[in-house]
């Protein structure tokens, strides 16, 4: 069952790489919006230049080329091959690689981090992809996760609607949630440094639309407790 998913996973990202930036927002406004405002704060907040980065789940490269402003010692990776060639396009000089996350083709402590934004809840076994995740890191390095919020209401209105037939992934995000990811963590040494919710803003939105969002996300910062239903999920795990 673990194979057949995975390979289903494969499959739509193989099929779907030529028009992914644009069926999933990757290259659209509120993508480089999201990046901006939270994604490039969050890794600049932990990496350092210079320091060795492992990319799981790359996909086109959007997210790598944040990455690339803080260190160039990366190398970014993904189980779909037309999914590394779209992003090789998009980054000139990186270094890719294909690997599941579950079986990484590196040595043991390589890297002083592991990021994986809007991927590992793609793993259909969560546990072994942590356990080679901490293998692969040094002692004390990192893995920066951004990822899919369960308690966000937007995805069970699209699966609602079947946009783009998201029941192929929807039952992904289901392990998604701080409360899972906290205990996934710490079950295999990692203690926890921060986890928090983030990015309000779907990635598809565009210039114009995204003044609906805008409101949305002023109330938030009024009121902290209602992002529990933000679009994403930041967690820092130190291996110890």
């Amino acid at each position: 069952m673990v194979y057949n998913k995975k390979e289903k996973i494969k499959k739509y990202y193989e099929d779907e790489a030529d028009i992914y930036d644009y069926t999933h927002g990757a290259g659209m406004y509120g993508a480089q919006r999201g990046i901006e405002k939270y994604y490039f704060k969050f890794f600049k907040q932990y990496i350092k230049p210079g320091a060795k980065v492992l990319e799981v789940g790359c996909g086109t490269g959007v997210f790598t080329q944040a990455l690339m402003r803080i260190s160039k010692s990366i190398i970014s990776s993904d189980i779909s091959d037309n999914m590394l060639q779209e992003a090789k396009k998009r980054n000139p000089g990186v270094k890719f690689k294909i690997a599941d996350i579950e079986d990484l083709p590196f040595e043991d402590e390589k890297f002083d981090f592991v990021v994986a934004v809007n991927s590992f809840s793609y793993v259909p076994d969560k546990k072994k992809g942590i356990a080679e995740i901490k293998r692969v890191l040094k002692k004390n390095g990192k893995f920066l996760l951004v990822d899919m919020n369960l308690l966000c209401p937007a995805y069970y209105f699209t699966n609602l609607l079947k946009i783009r037939q998201r029941k192929i992934w929807f039952s992904t995000i289901m392990d998604s949630n701080r409360f899972y990811l906290s205990n996934l963590l710490k079950d295999n040494q990692f203690k926890v440094i921060k986890i928090y919710e983030g990015n309000l803003v779907p990635h598809r939105a565009t210039k114009k639309n995204v003044k609906f969002y805008l409101p949305l996300e002023y109330l938030l910062k009024i009121f902290p407790f209602f992002n529990i239903i933000t679009m994403r999920i930041f967690v820092v795990g130190e291996k110890e």
